[in-house]
This record gives structure tokens, C-alpha cells and sequence, in this order.
């Protein structure tokens, strides 16, 4: 690589994120890291987006608020500076620091091991789409600090449930949602919409420095954690070494590790309801450092007003309904992973169909074919598609090595019992 108007020539002093991919630079085939230069110093040819100025008192990885007093007041600054249309030196600086190799070789990002990319690649691979409910291994310092100040907002909404709307702080709002109703009901539809779906309608710039901030943020207010099982996970990890830095960190960048081992409910609609709202107030005036547009344009606005009115009409609570069961290991007992955690699955919203209609579009989509052979085709597919699961998900079933059921049922037939024989067998 050469020097050019948009790469420079950078002295690696120090290594703080071994495994961050430097971007243009192969060994046999595959992508290198900075792990793989050996010891610092080092020199390296790297594009001005991975870079950032160097600040002395740059931590490894953004200090946590020492209280929610701090984070609420922040989240309350925030709020103004939005609700003004202000965008911060902050958010211009969020876009340049992502993942970075500076002259003292410092990095403001945590990075996930092989192991953790790994589970974020699993997660892809089951329709976990990013935006939606996925890992974000380039979230930056700047962003973190914007989630930290929405989970700020959707703590004091939550806790502001059962108190009076306060009618001048709602009118002074310049939010173009509607106003917040004074008193919410709890409803529960039996038919839910999908979780990704409904966080995917306001769309959003593909380039806004707000953006993936936004969607964890998103993702944070939409559902809540089981708090025992959720500290159960924590009580392992610091039991394992880690600091409550490090375990925030895990929450960010390997978000698959806790979704795999805590379940997570979407709450009512008398609090789910201010939680989505507080995250669209805050995000959705935040205008990005190069085009100046704020993340939510007025179509955008809509559809966050109109996602409101479906939560408040109870479409997107879960109710009493629990989506998840323990996941079964290859002898079909309950799994654990390595520390005894409890391993879940969940068939909340629609990825489990999915798998449906791919096989159905592949196999029908170009190829004509009569009644009778579809509906044999079908009912193959269907035996097949419901073993799988079974052998997956029931507790005990058993795993033949094939589909061809009732050849089993044959053998228990030529297995003789007492009631068959014959009293003139010897």
C-alpha cells in the first residue's frame, strides 16, 4: 500500500485491540490483524477513517456514568441539544473514531476475540439482521456514549409510568410525534407483529453517524432482560476475571453471548411505549457531521408515530406468552455451555418462518409441477421439517439417522411379546 491524499503512514507503538483488521492488507488469501505484525512498534499504511486524533486521557474502552443521577442528567443535555437541532462536536468526531490505530497505537474500541465473531457470524447466519437485533463490532466511543444517554431517557421514562404527563415540558417539545397520551391502558393482541419489522419501518440514512447507536439504543428499549438471569450471566463473568467494564463491553460488541443465555420479554404498552418514544425524541432530530440532516427525515417521523400507535394497541407485547425453551444438546438432554449457563432458543417473530418460505420459493418458485406431485412434496417436506424440529426441540426424542419413520414402526412389529406367541411354540 502507498501513501495517498486518503491513507497515511502510522508508527504502532502500542497494541490495545490485537484483533482489529487492517483493511487492504492480506496473508495468503486472508485478512490480517494487528496481532499478526508481532510486537510494537510497528509501521502501517492506514485510511484516514480508521484514524483519530490522539487524546491522552483516552480510555481503552468509554468510563461507565458512576450513577443514574449522572446518566439522567446527561440524557436531559442530550435531549435539549436535539430538541434545539444542535449537533455536537461530539457526533463529528464519532465519525472518524471508529476502530483506530493512532500514533501511540492506541484504540478507542473494544474488539470481540475469534470466538465472539464467530457467534455474531451464527447469529447472521438465523436471520439476527444487523440493525435489527445483531452484534455491532465497530460501534465507536461517541456512539456508546449515545446509547448510554437513551438507556438514560428510557430509564427515567419507565420510572415516570404511573406519573402525570407534564403538559408545558410536552408542549415546549418540538417533537413531530403526537402528544403522549395522559393515561395508558395495557392490551395484548394474540397476534403479534415482529420485533425487527416494526424497529425497521422508520428507516434511516445508511451512513448517519447516529445510526448504529440508534439501533442499539432501539433494541435496548424494546426489550428488557431477565434481571436474575441476567445477573446470574454477570455473577459467571466476574466470577471469570472480567471487570464491569469489560462485561459492558461484552453487552455491546457480543451481544449473541447474552441473547443466547437470558430471555428477554417486550414489555406492556403503559411502559413500552415511553421506553420507544424517548429513544425516537432523542435520536431522531441528531443531524449527521458531513450532510447536516438529522437521522429522522419526515416519512421517517411517520412511521415512528404510527409504530407508537401499534405498541399502545398492544401488537407488540408479549404478555404472558414466554418464547423460549432450553436448548437440547446432541443427546437430546438440556444444554448448558461451559460454566452451566442454561443455552435458549426463541421463536419470537419470524425467522422460524422464514426457513419456511425459502424452501417453498426455491422449489416452486420456477418449476412447474402438477397437483399430485406438489402435494406429495409437500407431505415429504412436512415429515422431514417437523422431525427436525422435533429431534431439536422435545425433550428425549429420539434420533433415528434418517426419515423413514415407519420403517421403525416395521421392526417393533417383528419384535415378539408374550401375548404373540403361539402355546404350541417350545
Amino acid at each position: 500500500m502507498h501513501v495517498t491524499e486518503s491513507k497515511r503512514l502510522v508508527r504502532v507503538s502500542k497494541v490495545l485491540a490485537p484483533n482489529f483488521i487492517v483493511p487492504g492488507i492480506k496473508k495468503d488469501g486472508k485478512p490480517m490483524c494487528l496481532a499478526d505484525f508481532g510486537d510494537a512498534p510497528f509501521d502501517l499504511v492506514l485510511p484516514l477513517n480508521n484514524l483519530a486524533p490522539h487524546i491522552e486521557t483516552r480510555a481503552s474502552f468509554p468510563a461507565a456514568a458512576p450513577t443514574a443521577a449522572a446518566l439522567a442528567a446527561r440524557a436531559a443535555a442530550a435531549a435539549r441539544a436535539a430538541a434545539a437541532g444542535a449537533s455536537s462536536t461530539a457526533d463529528a468526531a464519532g465519525n472518524q473514531s471508529r476502530p483506530v490505530a493512532s500514533e501511540d497505537g492506541g484504540s478507542s474500541d473494544y474488539r470481540p476475540t475469534d470466538d465472539e465473531a464467530d457467534e455474531a457470524d451464527q447469529a447472521d447466519e438465523h436471520g439476527m439482521q444487523a440493525g435489527g437485533d445483531g452484534d455491532y463490532p465497530t460501534l465507536s466511543t461517541a456512539d456508546i456514549e449515545r446509547v448510554r444517554a437513551a438507556d438514560a431517557a428510557v430509564s427515567a421514562a419507565a420510572a415516570s409510568v404511573t406519573a402525570a404527563v407534564d403538559a408545558d415540558a410536552d408542549a415546549a417539545s418540538s417533537s413531530p410525534l403526537d402528544s403522549r397520551p395522559t393515561t395508558i391502558e395495557d392490551f395484548f393482541s394474540c397476534v403479534l407483529g415482529d420485533g425487527f419489522h416494526y424497529m425497521d419501518r422508520p428507516k434511516v440514512p445508511m451512513h448517519h453517524d447516529c445510526k448504529k447507536a440508534y439501533f442499539v439504543a432501539l433494541r435496548n428499549a424494546w426489550f428488557i432482560f431477565d434481571s436474575a438471569k441476567l445477573e446470574q450471566v454477570k455473577a459467571v463473568l466476574r466470577q471469570k476475571g472480567k471487570s464491569v467494564e469489560e462485561i459492558e463491553a461484552m453487552m455491546y460488541y457480543n451481544f449473541a453471548y447474552f441473547r443466547e443465555r437470558v430471555p428477554r420479554v417486550v414489555p406492556p404498552p403503559s411502559v413500552h411505549y415511553l421506553r420507544v418514544r424517548a429513544v425516537f425524541e432523542l435520536f431522531g432530530p441528531l443531524c449527521d457531521a458531513e450532510t447536516g440532516k438529522p437521522l429522522f427525515n419526515e416519512t421517517a417521523w411517520k412511521k415512528a408515530n404510527s409504530l407508537l400507535n401499534e405498541i399502545l394497541a398492544g401488537n407488540a407485547a408479549d404478555g404472558s406468552y414466554s418464547f423460549y425453551t432450553q436448548k437440547l444438546d446432541s443427546r437430546g438432554q438440556p444444554a448448558v455451555d461451559a460454566d452451566g449457563l442454561e443455552l435458549y432458543l426463541c421463536n419470537r417473530g419470524t425467522n422460524d418462518v422464514e426457513n419456511v418460505h425459502k424452501q417453498l420459493v426455491t422449489t416452486w418458485g420456477t418449476w412447474c409441477v402438477g397437483i399430485e406431485l406438489t402435494d406429495c412434496l409437500l407431505r415429504e417436506w412436512r415429515h422431514r421439517f417437523n422431525q427436525r424440529v422435533s429431534e431439536r426441540r422435545r425433550l428425549g426424542y429420539p434420533k433415528i439417522g434418517h426419515y423413514d419413520t415407519w420403517l421403525i414402526d416395521k421392526l417393533q412389529l417383528l419384535v415378539p411379546t408374550p401375548s404373540s406367541s403361539s402355546s404350541s411354540d417350545p
